[in-house]
């Protein structure tokens, strides 16, 4: 054996002895190449050298040919008028009933369509669409009828106040212009200081059913603006064409 070769039975990283059948090596852990466990590589047969055609099947659950979220809306719109239609002959009880099992059919489309959109149609899309709007907006308009309902009960009681204190206010006028009359000093000096608390207090509510009322119209504005449609508006670029002059 020349200088320097390593035999088969020694490793080639560190030179030990291997015991027959090693796949690594007891001394340094270096795997040991097998010849005959080498991946084998073959040429790519002629007839798959090229991109063949591949065709993609999509499996949806359907009942009776109809997809879950289109039966539940069918369903639920079907309970709906006939729910209608019991009230107009009469039956109350089998109308609420039909209601009932509309609007849970009506949820579950809902659900179902927000669930696996992709096995919804474009009906029940639209539809689902249709009915977020209107959600949205029977909620923006409860919420405009209640910031006015408030505002107005606020503004009711604020005012019964104020009336009050303008009451007293007269009723201490009086009595100052009598004091006044009498000169009685020290009557005249205290009524004029609860003259001056009254108004005050005449003030402070003033200013609280102006606070009232501009809470009730930002409510107001946030319920309208929470269902109007997104605007671009586009920046008004007048003024960045001037330069400045040296």
């Amino acid at each position: 054996m020349a200088i320097g070769s390593v035999s088969a039975a020694e490793c080639a990283n560190c030179g030990a002895e291997l015991p027959e059948g090693s796949r690594f090596c007891p001394e340094c852990g270096t795997r040991v190449a097998d010849p005959s466990r080498e991946t084998a590589v073959e040429q790519e047969p002629l007839h798959e050298s090229q991109p063949a055609p591949m065709d993609v099947m999509c499996s949806e659950r359907r009942f009776f040919g109809v997809a879950p979220a289109t039966a539940l809306f069918g369903l639920g719109i079907g309970a709906l008028v006939l729910g209608v239609a019991l009230v107009a002959t009469g039956h109350l009880v089998w109308a609420l009933l039909a209601f009932a099992g509309g609007l849970l059919a009506l949820a579950g489309f809902v659900s179902q369509t927000r669930r696996l959109p992709a096995q919804a149609s474009g009906m029940a899309r639209a539809s689902v669409d249709a009915l977020e709007a209107v959600k949205a907006r029977a909620e923006a308009t409860i919420d405009t009828v209640a910031a006015h309902r408030n505002a107005r009960i606020e503004l009711a009681r604020l005012r019964r106040e104020s009336g009050r204190l303008q009451v007293a206010r007269e009723e201490k006028l009086r009595e100052l212009g009598v004091a006044a009359y009498e000169d009685d000093r020290q009557a005249t000096s205290a009524l004029k200081e609860q003259i001056g608390a009254l108004d005050e207090e005449i003030e402070a509510k003033k200013l609280e059913m102006g606070q009232i009322s501009e809470r009730a119209e930002e409510r107001i504005q946030e319920a309208q603006l929470s269902v109007q449609s997104t605007r671009i508006v586009e920046p008004d670029n007048g003024d960045d064409d001037r330069r400045p002059e040296n």
